[in-house]
């Protein structure tokens, strides 16, 4: 029985293509993680509006370039008389034009912008922004369940996703719970003075439970240094641990605190990441393993697509090579109850002597006689 060409293919598959979608294990994890979640790990920068003044929208704008961010965290708020982040920064519409337009070019790229706090919320900037396509936050400032449950149901009323910056305390597990968070983002800070890193590992496993087939747990590392608590900026040693403890919790991804450094009008003083190059691998490796393992799938994919097309090439010359051999030439087949005349050539039966057609006498030997 003769295989075809498409047999020979599924066979191929079977025996050779399946094992190599086991060849790298970190790729086969990954493809299995986005077809039951399809995300992609978050790798996210905070924008502070309040230092545009100083460095301008391109500049900010390139910090997503240069560090291949997939998202961006916008801070607009400055102080007012009061000393209350009430007041827009006058350049943020400006700033979100050019985030979407940066997002329109990079797909999956996601948008968060904060529209209050814990106990405040402008409804005018969640007009502006529920249909654009932005992931509205408020900021962490009260513990207040009521108060709180209000202004997510509020978000919630609009039709958009909701992220909450939080710490360890039970009215943010009970919001969660509730589903009027879709993405948790304590703050992970534990260098200063008084820090306890044995704490915060005890309070962030803690928090990850809070938020498990809940939400989204993206947290965010403070490498900065500010007033009037001065943090310590951590160096590339002390990031990665903090990185590595995130990636042990299973995090969705990690938001950095904060590229620019300097006064910032919403009235805090920060120290940026681009003045500490020491630890810039660290922020650009937070998504090299997802990087990698695209990488390796598109390697495996490429790897079987060549073998593939190889066999069926193989497959079609072979059959061109038989349709130009010349055919063999017919067998003859033998009549037993026939003969030829030796004379004349025509058939008849065997078992006369005398040909009927020319009455030549064909003896068994085949030799005529007249």
């Amino acid at each position: 029985m003769k295989t075809s060409g498409l047999s020979v293919l599924l066979i191929f598959l079977l025996f050779v293509g399946m094992p190599l979608a086991y060849a790298s294990p970190i790729a086969f994890m990954h493809i299995y993680h986005y077809s039951q979640q399809a995300t992609v790990t978050l790798n996210l920068t905070w924008f502070e509006c309040g230092l545009l003044y100083k460095y301008g929208i391109d500049n900010f704008i390139a910090v997503l370039e240069q560090f291949h961010f997939n998202g961006v965290m916008i801070q607009p708020f400055m102080l007012d008389a009061e000393g209350q982040q009430t007041v827009i920064y006058e350049n943020l519409s400006v700033l979100c034009n050019q985030v979407d337009l940066y997002a329109d070019n990079h797909f999956g790229f996601k948008k968060f912008l904060f529209v209050g706090g814990c106990s405040y919320i402008d409804k005018t900037l969640v007009n502006a922004f529920a249909d654009r396509d932005y992931v509205l936050c408020v900021d962490d400032g009260t513990t207040d369940l009521n108060t709180l449950r209000t202004v997510l149901q509020y978000l919630k009323n609009q039709n958009v996703e909701t992220l909450l910056v939080h710490g360890f305390h039970p009215s943010y597990k009970t919001v969660i719970e509730e589903g009027l968070v879709d993405y948790s983002s304590p703050c992970f800070y534990p260098f200063w003075p008084n820090g306890d890193w044995i704490q915060y590992t005890f309070e962030f496993t803690y928090m990850r439970s809070w938020s498990k087939g809940k939400c989204k747990f993206v947290p965010g590392i403070q490498v900065f240094g500010g007033t009037p608590v001065r943090w310590l900026f951590p160096n590339s040693t002390q990031v990665d641990e903090m990185a590595e403890f995130l990636q042990e919790l299973d995090s969705d991804g990690v938001m950095w605190f904060l590229p620019h450094s300097g006064e910032s009008l919403r009235g805090e003083w920060f120290e940026g990441f681009l003045e500490h190059p020491e630890i810039h691998i660290c922020i650009q490796g937070a998504p090299s393993n997802v990087g990698i393992s695209i990488l390796l799938i598109m390697f495996g994919i490429l790897l079987m697509s060549v073998l593939i097309i190889s066999i069926f090439l193989f497959l079609k010359l072979k059959e061109i090579k038989v349709k130009i051999e010349p055919p063999a030439p017919p067998e003859k087949q033998i009549d037993e109850k026939h003969k030829a005349c030796m004379n004349c050539g025509k058939k008849f039966l065997s078992i006369r002597t005398f040909c009927p057609y020319c009455l030549t006498y064909n003896d068994q030997d085949g030799v005529k006689k007249v």
